[in-house]
């Protein structure tokens, strides 16, 4: 398969207090079209930046993105993101590569019903659409996500509806301009649990019935074991590992990436004690040269904290920066 997006040494720093926080650390990372990949790993290392990075939602003062390039594939194209002005950048956002946001209750605007908010998504990226029924293509929409009543939703105000419905009410929204790539970041995390299936349920159907490349950022190792193609775990900002998913939930490579899965409830062994991670993840700016895991990590060498390791390959799908291997 054809890479449709390919981020090269990509870092972004926020700031605060005049501290730069390096909050991701050149990561490289590609999507085929047509795959899922996601992005897992603990809170606050850098999964959800890397989204807003990509789509250059990170601007001075308060952060800056940096890196190679970030090439997007557009019909026959290539362009390279990290140089595009913002005039041209939202031309891309919304209709080429879509996001879904975590919280469902702060993405829409509670004083306007769901139809002026789809129509105006859909008109940003269609200037020429005034003999369109923007009312029939939005309700369709609401229909592919499955929610009932879609002609009632669709002249609701955002305040009425569930969390449930609001989230696929975003995820509609995302879809409206066909994107070629779909970004979901942590979508089911404020959500019950039987929500959430209805909602992952939903994100296998658009797998399966569209030729939709997916970005999945998730915290949720088994929902990213059953849903994508290829895994990327993150650490303090740094890709530790990557490979498909039947490696990397068979054969973890990374001491970050085994003491995950070992932390994972076992559903057929009740009332096993569930293994934590000692110690806590490093602040951002205090991580030094070597690997930012090291001292976590029951196999770590002097050279660990010394010395920074390179991805190294373990077959042809799968990586790991660990000095151990």
């Amino acid at each position: 398969m054809e890479k449709l997006l390919e981020i090269k040494n990509l870092s972004a720093n926020y700031f605060a207090q005049d501290i730069k926080i390096p909050a991701l650390r050149s990561v490289n990372i590609d999507l085929k079209k047509g795959e899922t990949i996601a992005i897992a790993g603990e809170s606050g290392c850098g999964k959800s930046t890397l989204a807003l990075a990509v789509l250059k939602l990170i601007e001075f003062p308060e952060g800056e993105v940096t890196g190679d390039s970030v090439e997007f594939k557009i019909e026959k194209n290539s362009i390279d993101l990290l140089r595009l002005k913002e005039e041209e950048m939202r031309k891309i956002r919304g209709k080429d590569i879509s996001l879904v946001v975590q919280d469902p209750y702060s993405s829409l605007n509670p004083v306007i019903r769901i139809n002026k908010q789809l129509a105006e998504i859909y008109r940003i990226h269609h200037q020429t659409c005034e003999d369109i029924d923007i009312d029939g293509i939005s309700k369709k929409y609401l229909k592919m996500v499955h929610l009932p009543e879609p002609q009632k939703i669709l002249f609701s105000y955002p305040h009425q509806l569930s969390g449930g419905m609001l989230q696929r009410v975003n995820i509609a929204a995302a879809l409206i301009n066909n994107p070629d790539i779909l970004i979901s970041d942590e979508p089911t995390s404020s959500l019950d649990v039987t929500v959430q299936k209805k909602i992952m349920d939903m994100f296998f159907e658009l797998k399966d019935n569209f030729n939709l490349s997916q970005i999945f950022i998730s915290h949720d190792l088994n929902l990213i074991s059953a849903f994508a193609d290829r895994v990327y775990i993150m650490y303090a900002g740094r890709v530790v590992e990557e490979g498909k998913t039947a490696d990397i939930f068979t054969s973890p490579a990374h001491p970050y990436t085994i003491a995950l899965l070992e932390a994972l409830p076992h559903l057929n062994a009740p009332g096993l004690d569930l293994k934590s991670i000692p110690g806590e993840v490093p602040a951002p700016e205090s991580i030094g040269i070597g690997c930012a895991f090291a001292a976590r990590c029951s196999h770590s060498r002097d050279i660990c904290f010394n010395s920074l390791p390179e991805l190294k390959k373990i077959n042809d799908n799968h990586f790991t920066r660990c000095i151990k291997r």
